[in-house]
């Protein structure tokens, strides 16, 4: 045996060896759940202001689904959803709590069955900026900041009345338990010493358990995580209150206060205080229990634990927290923790993780999402701020899915060695055609794909297991027996009809895995210890490659019905190891692969070696293979010296130089095909190790646009109607969901078999007409089971969402048309037909989907729809006869401009108002209630918008009403100042004038008046008062008037009659006027002026300490 061979060996029982003994002693077995056809699913919600509604009609969907499988009609073993934890952040932790609360809900509870009336929907869609940002500063609460807590505070305060009286018939199941974690951020950052290191941190974790007592009435309490978890991270433990008959629960208080702090958006809402039990309390916030607020002000009879679980004291903190999502927007690793803590895995049944991401969209047309060119300046500080902020609100998702072994599942793995087998069968042919030095042949075997259907898969499961069956016939009959199994096998994947069969007995599910197992191990220790040879081997080797790469196909689907029957644990684990040792082994495919196209390479060079002219060139490469390193394959870099010469120097052996070309040609395909084995090895070797189950994480997408989206996420705030469509949005993304999931695990009976993706198995073909047919009778079960074709406004976004999206995915508008009207679709026509109420929703949904562009660069038709900006959405919104709800959206569409600039001043007032009441001594203050006041005066000076005509009586920016606090002393003090100073620059005066009445016309026509109480001409020693009229254009920033002007002269009484042109930019505050006072036009009448106008708001705002 040569030492490279020798190596070989090695190599093959090093990683044959290791897999059985990986495989001999399985770790011990966890206790199984209850029921071994749960499907655990946590729910991961992030936040985004008003992208709740939309979270609201997913989280409803997936939760009532998951409650209402069990009545669905199924196979016995199909699993079933259940639900074992939620977890969120800033708005998502409100949606959080709302689905954990349905989820415990009775079985005959139904409150909140119906999808236009449910817990969260309730919540969510009556929530507007008409009272989040009121006009009266009386709607705001003590502290509040730029919006009103107050809807939503009141919105769970019903909620928790609700709650404790079983008001509206919501009862609940007894005995349910549910993890429920949110995330919250500290207003001040906590510090401690690590190893002589000070660590400052303010993101905490907040863990509850939700709990049913047996007289049906749901409690939280504080659900104790790891002691690991609680030392290198921040756990909150929020103060319980006493029970009647022992222990302590969270009052609702708290639990209300928790989620109100987690969706604290920074400066939009005022942080919130919690009172937590800390063994890390600054004395100065350490309280007694009538210290700690609830949302409404109150208080309650709160205590802590003695100790810790580390033993150490401790005491009630009060301290204040704002938005969770600001360092951690999507909590995966408080899902794990909450999930790890109360549910012991079960082997082949991973635990799904959902993470909800509304930003996430499906079918999206392509470069749409092209990163922003760099900047430089200061906008390019604030682009890297951005990027900064939003990697941040992400980096505990990052640093949870780097550490999780997401996704590595014993199904996908062997979906993956199945496609991953294919390339080496091409391959092997193409190695062995060169090393006889005949071109290779066409491939005759094939991999069938699509064994969805459990009939289908029983029938070519008892074919494997009659190919693997071992006999006493010779090496040759048996050689002869796998060739025609392999042909058999391939006719399938050339269309052969295959009579369906009974389903696989587990046994014979068992007993395929094993053979398998054992025959790749025996082919390919005789392959690595020299009894075989690939080269010359290649057709048993093809063979043999079709017949497992089939083999893991069916073992991937049928593992997981095996996993949900009668077999122990512990014979789960041993089944699961012997098919891992299997994926494992699969890189001495490579490895074989590799040292074959060595040698074929090496004989090559050894002929090119022949010429003299080459000799040179081919020895450097002989020696640059030899040195690659085993298991791995030559390079390009490496065969680069003798392709070179063979190109610039004639006479080398024609057959080899034709077969270095050949090779350097086959080398990138098989370097890709040996990586992807090597790889997949990896991912079995730490499938194996791994601890706590297999986990598996799924992101939501969404198809449309949707409102929420617009206006840093704030849209869909505007109006109800929005809102409507954003959850109704949601719903759909969820069935949509729903159904795709359930195709691809081929879950239910009768149903099309989708088409798998041919490089990434596990996921769908979403472009297959059988794969959409899939989905269409999927989303009917799911549609009909939770009364969506009973809900008009539902029934309505399901059509118009189906319809787009199905024309999308096939990127054939005609093709989906035809679809539609198969039975697999024709049910969305059946639904409940649109109410007159619905209009709004209709608009809103037609105004998001008209934005079409071709899905791909070779698309016929524009199909996808891309996402439109806030201008575009209210012109498409106009366009359609949207009747605004709610009062902002009713000024939006009416005013325009003048609704953002009415609504950026209301912004300012409040934020004036918490600068007012928190500035203090701080060394910017007054700075920062100057800047305040720039920007006031620029809001509420003239400008374009508002309803026209209308008459100003007092033009001044001084506020009459306003969200900021009352402060009458200043502002009559302002009013003392005069509107506008007037300069007489010609002739030497000075005029000043209080009120300035306007009648605006349009947003470029006004009448503007002249009243000048006291007009001063210093050369004549002469006073008057004058009155003018000023019609007035404005254009481009600038206005432009002229009219007549009348002035009483003091001293005699005489009324003079002049004229005045006036130009005036910034808001008309800045004015150069000429004209005469009196005619005839003579230069003693004639005058210039400069003058300013607002002079008494320009004090008002930018003197903060004037007045009281």
């Amino acid at each position: 045996m040569t030492g490279r061979h020798t190596l070989l060996a090695l190599a093959l029982a090093l990683a044959l060896g290791g897999a059985l003994a990986a495989g001999a002693q399985p770790a011990p077995a966890p206790a199984a759940p209850a029921q071994r056809t749960d499907l655990p699913l946590t729910l991961v919600l992030s936040g985004g202001v008003s992208l709740g509604s939309y979270e609201a009609g997913l989280g409803w969907t997936v939760v009532e689904f998951a409650r209402r499988v069990p009545e669905l009609t199924m196979d016995a073993r199909a699993g079933r959803p259940r639900l074992v934890a939620a977890t969120g952040a800033s708005a998502g932790s409100i949606n959080a709590l709302l689905s954990a609360l349905l989820w415990c809900a009775a079985p005959q509870s139904r409150a909140d069955s119906s999808v236009d009336h449910n817990l969260l929907r309730d919540t969510w869609v009556p929530v507007g900026l008409d009272r989040l940002l009121p006009d009266q500063a009386s709607a705001y609460q003590p502290g509040d900041g730029l919006l009103a807590s107050r809807p939503l505070v009141q919105t769970l305060d019903a909620l928790g009345a609700s709650l404790l009286t079983a008001r509206g018939g919501r009862t609940f199941r007894p005995g349910c338990q549910l993890p429920v974690g949110i995330t919250v951020t500290r207003s001040g950052a906590e510090e401690r010493e690590v190893a002589g290191i000070s660590v400052r941190t303010q993101r905490f974790v907040v863990p509850w358990r939700l709990e049913v007592t047996p007289d049906g009435r749901p409690r939280f309490g504080g659900l104790p995580l790891e002691q690991a978890r609680e030392e290198e991270d921040d756990v909150l433990w929020l103060a319980e209150r006493p029970e009647p008959g022992g222990g302590s629960a969270l009052p609702w208080s708290q639990v209300s206060q928790g989620v109100l702090a987690s969706a604290a958006f920074p400066a939009a809402f005022a942080p919130r205080v919690l009172c937590d039990c800390s063994a890390r309390c600054p004395a100065s916030q350490q309280v007694t229990p009538e210290r700690c607020p609830t949302p409404a002000g109150g208080s309650g009879a709160l205590t802590c634990p003695a100790r810790s679980v580390r033993g150490e004291p401790l005491t009630l903190c009060r301290r204040s927290y704002v938005d969770g999502g600001i360092f951690d927007n999507a909590p995966v690793g408080l899902a794990i923790d909450l999930t790890e803590s109360s549910l012991e895995p079960a082997p082949l049944q991973p635990a799904t993780y959902l993470f909800v991401d509304p930003e996430l969209r499906r079918l999206a047309p392509g470069g749409a999402s092209a990163p922003a060119p760099s900047r430089e300046g200061v906008e390019g500080a604030l682009q890297l701020l951005g990027e900064l902020v939003s990697t941040g609100r992400s980096a505990d998702l990052a640093r949870a899915i780097r550490a999780g072994g997401w996704n590595r599942t014993t199904r996908s793995l062997l979906l993956q060695a199945s496609v991953a087998l294919v390339p080496f069968i091409d391959l092997s042919q193409q190695l062995q055609a060169l090393s006889v030095g005949k071109p290779a042949p066409l491939p005759m075997l094939a991999v069938p794909r699509g064994l969805s259907g459990r009939g289908l898969r029983a029938a070519v499961g008892r074919m494997l297991l009659g190919c693997q069956a071992d006999g006493a016939a010779g090496a040759r009959e048996e050689q002869q027996r796998l060739q025609a199994c392999a042909q058999a096998v391939s006719a399938i994947a050339g269309g052969a009809r295959v009579a369906e069969a009974a389903p696989l007995t587990d046994e014979e599910v068992e007993q395929l895995a094993q053979q398998v197992a054992a025959r790749a191990e025996r082919e390919l220790a005789r392959l690595g210890d020299g009894s075989g040879d690939l080269l010359a081997d290649s057709e048993a080797i093809s063979a043999r490659l079709v017949l497992a790469a089939t083999a893991f196909d069916v073992l991937s689907e049928e593992m997981v019905r095996v996993s949900r029957g009668p077999f122990d644990a512990r014979r789960l684990l041993r089944l699961r190891d012997e098919l891992l040792r299997t994926v494992r082994a699969g890189r001495v495919l490579g490895v074989l692969s590799a040292e074959a196209a060595h040698t074929l390479l090496d004989a090559a060079l050894a002929d090119v070696a022949r010429s003299p002219a080459h000799a040179e060139a081919a020895a450097r490469v002989r020696a640059a293979v030899a040195a690659v390193p085993l298991g791995e394959l030559f390079t390009a870099r490496d065969l680069q010296p003798a392709l070179q010469a063979l190109e610039e120097v004639p006479g080398a052996p024609a057959e080899a130089a034709e077969r270095v070309r050949a090779l350097a040609k086959l080398g990138p395909p098989l370097q890709r095909a040996i990586t992807r084995v090597n790889a997949l090895a990896r991912e079995a070797q730490a499938l194996g190790a791994q601890r706590g189950g297999e986990r598996v994480l799924v992101s939501s997408s969404r198809f449309a646009p949707i409102a929420g989206a617009q206006l840093g996420y704030f849209g869909a705030f505007l109006d109800r109607p929005l809102r409507e469509f954003d959850y109704y949005a949601g719903v759909y993304d969820a069935a949509h969901a729903i159904a795709e999931s359930v195709c691809g695990a081929a879950a239910w009976p009768r149903l099309t078999a989708p088409v798998r993706r041919r490089e990434a198995p596990q996921a769908l073909d979403l472009a297959e007409p059988d794969t959409q047919r899939c989905l269409g009778e999927a989303m009917q079960v799911v549609a009909r089971s939770l009364g969506l074709t009973a809900s008009p406004p539902a029934s309505l976004v399901l059509r118009r969402l189906a319809r787009a999206e199905l024309a999308a995915a096939l990127d054939d508008r005609a093709r989906a048309a035809a679809l539609l009207a198969e039975p697999a679709w024709a049910w969305l026509e059946q639904g409940a037909p649109p109410r007159p109420a619905d209009a709004n929703v209709a608009a809103v949904a037609d105004a998001l989907l008209a934005a079409r562009t071709p899905c791909h660069p070779q698309s016929r038709e524009p199909l996808c729809v891309r996402d439109v900006s806030f201008v575009a959405l209210v012109q498409a919104l106009r366009e359609r006869g949207y009747r605004p709800v709610e009062r902002n959206m009713s000024e939006l569409l009416a005013q325009g401009e003048g609704w953002s600039r009415d609504t950026v001043r209301k912004v300012l007032d409040r934020s004036l108002d918490t600068e007012r009441r928190y500035h203090g001594d701080a060394p910017f203050s007054g700075a920062v209630l100057r800047a305040h006041g720039l920007g006031e005066l620029w809001m509420r000076g003239p400008g374009p918008g508002g309803r026209y005509p209308r008459l100003d009586l007092d033009p001044s920016t001084i506020p009459g009403a306003s969200l900021a606090a009352p402060d009458v002393g200043r502002r009559a003090l302002a009013h003392l100042l005069p509107y506008r100073i007037g300069l007489d620059v010609s002739n030497g005066g000075v005029s000043l004038s209080w009120l300035e009445p306007a009648l605006r016309l349009s947003p470029h026509v006004s009448v503007l008046s002249a009243v000048t109480p006291l007009d001063l001409e210093i050369g004549r020693s002469r006073y008057s008062s004058t009155v003018g009229l000023l019609p007035t254009l404005h254009l481009r920033g600038t206005s432009l008037s002229a009219g007549p002007r009348a002035s009483v002269y003091w001293r005699d009484g005489r009324i003079a009659t002049g004229a005045e042109l006036r130009v005036s930019v910034l808001q008309d505050r800045l004015g150069l006027a000429l004209g005469t006072r009196d005619f005839p036009l003579g230069s003693s009448n004639f005058f210039v002026s400069v003058s300013l106008a607002d002079f008494n708001g320009v004090a008002y705002w930018l003197l903060p300490r004037l007045g009281p």
